[in-house]
């Protein structure tokens, strides 16, 4: 710094010298020297703030080079992962091969690819008032309460669109060759209501009627319906305890979708058999408490 001041201090004197070298009045060698302060001044302010900016600008480039190099490393090591993911991948298939030779049973804890899983994760996080996913058991919940009118079968805007977002991952190219099994239940309160029961005689028949709604909807949004498998379980299988009484517990008023591999549970059609499939209509909902 006190060679850019020296630089200062030599310019000044030469700003100086034309005034020096001739006959000028007191005050005009008062304006120069006024003049030449606020030169220096300027100058002194902008080598600060050069030097600033070169500094700031040091900073930013020592930065940049740790960012990068932590984002090699990251890439290192994501590739190391791949390349160990693929060999544990190419390993368990021939391990499942070896096992399916010698007519062992193998079911996977997982059944989903990383792809439809990834998806579904996400649909979950962004609806996640209106439904659940596992997946350990490659098994999307959604909630009676949230989903449907109270006591009826008519499925909500809010829960047919993300059901519809649904089938657009079931129809991708990574899910093209999985079922859907959908799956009824109620909570333990009975149903009562005259114009209910007419409808839902009870439990077992709400819970089925629900899950058939759900494949209407499903179908009508372009899952097709040889996809598809629907049953309902009534109030005997609450993944909580009810409230006594016959209370309820709107934990267990659910439709579950299970994503299921083909050939798991069901035997593969022949590719003899052909016709059209018939869509049958949604049961008709009825208002009323889930109860009622």
């Amino acid at each position: 710094m006190s060679g850019k001041l020296g630089i200062i201090s030599a310019l000044a004197v030469l700003t100086l010298l034309p005034v020096l070298g001739g006959c000028v009045s007191e005050e005009q060698y008062k304006d120069a020297l006024a003049a030449n302060r606020n030169q220096r001044k300027e100058l002194e302010d902008q080598f600060a703030k050069n030097q600033a900016l070169t500094e700031e600008n040091r900073d930013l480039r020592t930065n940049l080079d740790r960012s990068k190099q932590i984002n090699d490393n990251i890439q290192q090591q994501v590739a190391l992962l791949t390349r160990g993911n693929s060999e544990l991948r190419t390993s368990l298939d021939q391990a499942r091969e070896e096992l399916k030779r010698r007519g062992v049973i193998v079911i996977r804890t997982n059944p989903l690819p990383p792809e439809i899983d990834a998806k579904l994760q996400a649909l979950a996080a962004a609806n996640g008032d209106v439904m659940e996913y596992d997946p350990k058991y490659g098994m999307v919940k959604f909630k009676s309460d949230l989903t449907f009118a109270p006591g009826s079968t008519d499925v909500q805007k809010s829960a047919a669109d993300v059901l519809g977002k649904f089938v657009e991952i079931m129809n991708s190219k990574e899910a093209g060759g999985f079922n859907v099994y959908i799956a009824g239940h109620t909570d333990d309160m009975p149903v009562s209501r005259p114009e209910t029961k007419q409808h839902h005689p009870n439990n077992w028949y709400l819970s089925v009627h629900r899950a058939i709604t759900v494949r209407y909807v499903l179908n009508k949004a372009g899952l097709d319906d040889s996809r598809m498998c629907v049953m309902g379980f009534g109030e005997y299988h609450p993944i909580v305890p009810n409230k006594p009484n016959k209370k309820g517990e709107e934990k267990n008023r659910r439709v579950e979708i299970w994503i299921v591999p083909p050939g798991r549970f069901l035997t593969d059609a022949a590719e003899a058999v052909s016709g059209d499939s018939t869509t049958a209509p949604a049961p008709k909902g009825e208002p009323g408490g889930e109860g009622s």
